[in-house]
């Protein structure tokens, strides 16, 4: 958890954010309460459950805008629900903790760039994750994504650094990565 409040800070008075992978409501729970306080909230999920709804609903300020979508992150369904919702170039940061695998998370990326304004944030959960004997996994796409833009890592308590796979070959949960969309239109491609 301590990765998730240092890295979190970005979000300090954000006006538009947007979770993809929410499952339980807590994350979503907290970045309420640091962003503005008429702040659209964008909860993406694969499946919704309505009773941590219903509790994340009395978490968050009534006079901030919460929107559920419900379904597979990178399709073409969900992608619409969100462009009817929130304009391209106008989300201060998305916090993308879906499927961690390779492809799939580049594919995230790809998707809900467009959405992030330029200076915003793209934040990822499980970022040591190296995947499994068939597929790899976030660890490998974020190395990719930081040969074109700087990835930092937020583990723990540890310094924060540019992004570096773990030097054991062992399974690593819960580190942050996170890197900034450029100020440019030329944002080169993955």
């Amino acid at each position: 958890m301590v990765d998730l409040l240092r890295a979190f800070r970005v979000l300090r008075s954000a006006k538009t954010y947007i979770e993809v992978g929410t499952r339980d409501k807590g994350n979503v729970a907290y970045v309420s309460e640091l962003m503005d306080p008429y702040a659209t909230i964008v909860d993406i999920d694969l499946n919704q459950d309505p009773s941590t709804e219903a509790l994340l609903r009395k978490k968050i300020a009534e006079s901030q805008t919460y929107i559920a979508i419900e379904g597979n992150s990178i399709s073409d369904h969900v992608i619409h629900q969100v462009s009817q919702r929130v304009p391209l170039g106008s989300v201060d940061a998305v916090f993308l903790d879906s499927n961690h695998m390779y492809f799939h998370f580049l594919n995230e990326i790809d998707r809900y760039l467009p959405f992030v304004r330029a200076g915003g944030w793209v934040i990822a959960h499980d970022v040591l994750w190296e995947g499994t004997s068939e597929q790899k996994g976030k660890a490998y796409a974020c190395e990719l994504v930081d040969r074109h833009w700087p990835v930092y890592l937020v583990n723990g308590n540890r310094p924060i650094t540019r992004f570096m796979r773990h030097q054991k070959n062992e399974a690593v949960w819960g580190s942050i990565g996170i890197f900034q969309k450029p100020n440019n239109n030329n944002l080169g491609e993955i």
